[in-house]
């Protein structure tokens, strides 16, 4: 667009030298320097569409508009009027759509080591029969260096110790029955049991729980009716307190 500018602005110039030959004078408020400034600044003001100037019979320049009158034109003197756009350029329609490209040839695959797009059998790199993307990958890197050892951890909190099993054992009657083991010492319970004596099958422990925090209780009830004594033992796992 510069150029196009620069070619119109000598031909516009080369134009009024040949009408009133090489002794036209510096524009009244401007050098030639100058009124290529102002022209050119109109070309990129949107708002103008076309200037006009008076060439003078005496060779001076003048801009109408810029303190001088279309009618300050007189007959002898030349008026012109110059299209902005005309030398800009307007930007023209959207051409249309071209031809599709012709397709390109396909990519070499990533197992064709000599580029033959042949599957040879040398190019089978993990032998597994069949030449595809598996064997498109690298030989196994260098073992890498050992890490430093890890920060040690926080200490765990102390085993339990010094456990034993403490038994308690009802008396021998049909009675139903509720037995308590209890742990010597500070040691605490930490589980327990019970059995019955019989195997009748019309006696069952009800309840097997740990009735203080170094005891264990369990409650044996006869479910049906039964003749003959029995009785009920408690276990109490213990161990030294944490």
């Amino acid at each position: 667009m510069k150029q196009i500018f620069t070619v119109s602005m000598i031909l516009m110039f080369l134009l009024l030298v040949i009408i009133f030959g090489p002794g036209v004078a510096p524009v009244s408020a401007y050098s030639y320097r100058d009124f290529f400034k102002y022209f050119r600044k109109q070309m990129n003001n949107e708002t103008t569409e076309s200037i006009t100037i008076c060439v003078k019979n005496s060779g001076l320049i003048y801009v109408v508009g810029q303190g001088f009158r279309r009618t300050d034109c007189k007959k002898n003197d030349k008026l012109f009027d110059i299209n902005v756009d005309s030398i800009n350029g307007k930007e023209g329609p959207i051409g249309p759509k071209g031809d599709n490209g012709i397709d390109g040839k396909d990519g070499i695959s990533c197992w064709d080591s000599n580029s033959d797009g042949i599957r040879d059998l040398l190019e089978d790199v993990n032998n597994d029969g069949v030449v595809d993307v598996n064997d498109c990958r690298g030989q196994t890197g260098l073992t890498g260096e050992k890490g430093n050892p890890g920060i040690d951890g926080v200490n765990g909190q102390n085993g339990i110790s010094g456990s034993e099993i403490v038994t308690a054992t009802s008396a021998n009657d049909s009675a139903d029955k509720t037995v308590t083991a209890t742990c010597s010492g500070t040691k605490k319970v930490v589980g327990g049991g019970g059995k019955i004596s019989v195997q009748s099958g019309t006696i069952a422990i009800l309840d097997s729980y740990p009735s203080a925090d170094n005891q264990w209780s369990i409650s044996a009830v006869e479910t049906k009716s039964y003749s003959l004594d029995w009785n009920a033992s408690c276990y109490a796992i213990c161990v030294d307190a944490l």
